[in-house]
């Protein structure tokens, strides 16, 4: 399949693990990623992964409307 045939790839779902050092913020995914950041960084990372998240689980548009033939 391409892309254009609008097939969507399966969901895999992923965790975030969150720990605080000192000022230090270890970010650890399901996926294998870790990052370490100061505490404003991460909060804004994080706030956009969940917002990221929210928005892929919206579900797909309804189609359009067929208009009246006149």
């Amino acid at each position: 399949m391409d892309s254009t045939d609008g097939a969507r790839r399966p969901r895999r779902s992923a965790s975030l693990d969150v720990r605080v050092r000192g000022r230090q913020v270890l970010l650890t995914t399901s996926l294998g990623t870790v990052m370490v950041l100061d505490q404003e960084t991460a909060r804004q990372l994080i706030t956009v992964l969940t917002t990221a998240v929210e928005l892929t689980e919206l579900p797909d548009p309804l189609p359009p409307v067929p208009r009246p033939v006149r």
